[in-house]
């Protein structure tokens, strides 16, 4: 099963129009849930570019996370 989530979506915008530090406050969430769900999930960053581009800061604010339930 592959759910899509979006995560917290205020969290990414508070850090607007500061695109860094937005994807670096990304990928260090997305690592904590990759390390907090080891084993049982595995999050992955799939175009984390194009998610946060797309759909996340200049959009509405907040990130993606792709999680393959295995």
């Amino acid at each position: 099963m592959i759910k899509y989530q979006q995560v917290n979506p205020t969290l990414c915008s508070a850090f607007q129009p500061n695109v860094e530090l937005c994807l670096i406050m990304d990928l260090w969430i997305l690592a904590l849930i990759f390390l907090a769900t080891h084993g049982l999930f595995i999050a992955i960053v799939v175009l984390v570019f194009v998610g946060d581009f797309v759909l996340g800061c200049f959009v509405k604010g907040g990130w993606f996370v792709v999680v393959i339930d295995i």
